[in-house]
C-alpha cells in the first residue's frame, strides 16, 4: 500500500490537457506498489512502462513548423568531419528563435557529443553570455591538453593558454550561475536515451524561465565527462573513461537516474501531445 502523493506527477492527456498521474522510476517494476490510498479509498495501480523514442534516422539538426510552432530536432552533437558543418548551423540557429512565442526542442534520443554546441545555441538564443551553474573538476593530462587544442573541441585559445599554465594535475571551479529571464515558452522533448552532453543541455535549459521538460527521465550519464581512450601501460589494453566530474544541482549522484521531466509523457507520443497542448493553450 503506497501513500499516493509519493507517486504523483504531472502528465499530458492525448488531448493535450495537463493532469496528475501516478509516475515512478523502476528497473523492472517489481518494486512498485500495486495499490494506493486516495481519499481513504484503495485503488489498484496498473503500471505501464514508457519506451524511448525510436527515430527513423540520426539527425544532427533539422527544423520544421507545425501550426505555426517551430520544432528544432537534435539527435546528436558528436563532432566529426562529416557533422561539423551541420552542428555549427545548429549552434548559430539559436538567434533566429529569440522572438518566438513558443518553441519545441526535440532532443529525444540525443546521444550527446560536444556540449559546446548546446552552449553556443543558448548564448545565441539569449543574445548574451550564459552563466552556467555547476561544480566542475577536470584532470589535466596530456590527453586532455591534446583534446583542447584539437579542431573539434571548440575551446578557444584563451582557455588553451590557461590550461597550459596550470601546474596542479586537477582544476576545479564552482560557478554560481543564475536564473535566466526568457519569455519564449520552450518545450523540451526527452527520453532515457538522452545522455552525456545532451544532459548538459537539459541542465542549462532548466535554468531558463518558461522551460518545460516533457517525456521520461534522461539517461543519467552527465557526472563523468571528457571521455578519452587510454592504453594500459603493461597489458596495452585500450580502455575508455571520463576525466572530469560535473554536478549541476547539488552533489547528488544522478548516474543512471538522470533529470526528471516536468511533464511525464510517453516519449513516442510526446510531440503530438505537446502540439495539442499548444493548440489548447492558444500558443499555436
Amino acid at each position: 500500500m503506497a501513500a499516493y502523493k509519493e507517486y504523483m506527477g504531472l502528465t499530458l492527456t492525448p488531448e493535450g490537457i495537463i493532469k496528475y498521474a501516478f509516475v515512478a522510476t523502476s528497473k523492472d517494476g517489481k518494486d512498485l506498489p500495486e495499490t494506493a490510498i486516495v481519499d481513504q479509498k484503495t485503488i489498484f495501480l496498473d503500471w505501464t512502462q514508457m519506451e524511448p523514442f525510436k527515430p527513423s534516422e540520426l539527425s544532427y539538426y533539422d527544423t520544421s513548423t507545425v501550426d505555426g510552432i517551430n520544432i528544432i530536432t537534435s539527435r546528436s552533437m558528436l563532432y566529426s568531419s562529416e557533422s561539423v558543418d551541420v552542428l555549427e548551423q545548429f549552434a548559430s540557429s539559436g538567434a533566429q528563435y529569440q522572438d518566438n512565442r513558443s518553441l519545441i526542442l526535440d532532443l529525444r534520443g540525443n546521444n550527446g557529443g560536444n556540449s559546446a554546441y548546446a552552449m553556443s545555441w543558448l548564448q545565441n538564443f539569449l543574445g548574451t553570455e550564459f552563466p552556467v551553474k555547476q561544480m566542475f573538476t577536470q584532470r589535466i593530462s596530456a590527453s586532455f591538453c591534446s583534446y583542447v587544442s584539437s579542431p573539434g573541441s571548440l575551446y578557444d585559445s584563451t582557455f588553451s593558454t590557461w590550461i597550459d599554465n596550470q601546474h596542479d594535475p586537477w582544476v576545479s571551479q564552482i560557478m554560481e550561475g543564475k536564473q535566466q529571464k526568457n519569455d519564449c515558452i520552450i518545450f523540451v522533448l526527452v527520453d532515457k536515451n538522452v545522455v552525456s552532453a545532451a544532459e548538459d543541455f537539459i541542465a542549462w535549459l532548466r535554468t531558463l524561465e518558461n522551460v518545460l521538460i516533457v517525456g521520461s527521465n534522461t539517461g543519467g550519464t552527465s557526472v563523468c565527462g571528457n571521455i578519452f581512450y587510454f592504453y594500459l601501460p603493461n597489458s596495452k589494453l585500450m580502455v575508455r573513461f571520463g576525466t572530469s566530474l560535473t554536478f549541476y544541482e547539488g552533489l547528488e549522484n544522478r548516474d543512471g537516474i538522470g533529470f526528471y521531466p516536468d511533464l511525464w509523457v510517453d516519449p513516442s507520443v510526446s510531440l503530438d501531445y505537446v502540439l495539442r497542448l499548444c493548440k489548447q493553450s492558444g500558443l499555436s
